[in-house]
């Protein structure tokens, strides 16, 4: 290896720390500050998750017998139980940053994290 080449590899590693910490530092992820929930596309219950110690769980029983346990904490919000037969709305886990939701579709039950910054993905630009 020459002496220029040591040089570029050098520049080039620079380069992209440099992009890396530029780009973290100015796209740093905004905090959640509410979880909205609906069922069957209506506001069932919007919570402020910037509150300290915020530890709740909210049973939404429909009256065709569907049955889903939410668990709420400070800055994030998953659902615990479900009835619903494949159970991908508890298998998602917890959800923390603005945008993210979790959608339990036999239930017609959505959680959705929102905050100052949603991300906008690629698709839906």
């Amino acid at each position: 290896m020459k002496k220029g080449d040591i040089i570029a590899l050098i520049l080039i590693a620079v380069a992209i720390i440099s992009a890396f910490l530029i780009t973290n530092l100015l796209n740093k992820e905004k905090s959640p500050d509410f979880v909205e929930i609906t069922v069957d596309g209506k506001l069932y219950d919007k919570l402020d998750l910037r509150q300290q110690d915020l530890k709740k769980t909210i049973k939404i029983q429909q009256d065709d017998g569907k049955i889903n346990i939410i668990e709420i904490e400070t800055g994030r919000a998953r659902v615990k139980e479900a009835n619903c037969p494949d159970e991908v709305c508890v298998n998602t886990g917890w959800i923390d940053s603005p945008g993210e939701t979790v959608v339990c579709l036999p239930n017609k039950v959505v959680i959705k994290i929102i905050g100052e910054s949603e991300d906008i993905d690629g698709i839906s630009y």
